[in-house]
């Protein structure tokens, strides 16, 4: 479900996640998908590979802030290194025990 339809049912888009955040094998798909979507191929090594400047990271950060409802301020450069670290940092925030009730 889309972030502008999940808000006006009244849920929040992290929300729409809960069930298969759970599972960080779901979440790293998505990311998958994002990245190639917008870098326009998947490597582990982000940084390294040459996908990843601080514009396109900015880009990416924005997009996972609508896809999966995180704070763009809560990702940095540094989660954005390999898809990995990205997965792990967006896995943890979905799974934080402050929006899960």
């Amino acid at each position: 479900m889309r972030r502008d339809a999940a808000t006006r049912m009244g849920r929040s888009p992290r929300r729409e996640y809960m069930q298969d955040s759970r599972d960080i094998a779901v979440v790293r798909e998505r990311i998958s998908m994002i990245v190639r979507n917008r870098l326009g191929a998947v490597e582990e090594e982000l940084v390294g590979a040459g996908l990843l400047d601080s514009l396109k990271a900015i880009s990416l950060a924005l997009t996972l802030e609508k896809e999966f409802g995180v704070s763009f301020e809560e990702i940095s450069v540094e989660d954005m290194v390999t898809l990995t670290s990205l997965t792990r940092k967006v896995h943890s925030i979905l799974m934080r025990s402050d929006w899960r009730s």
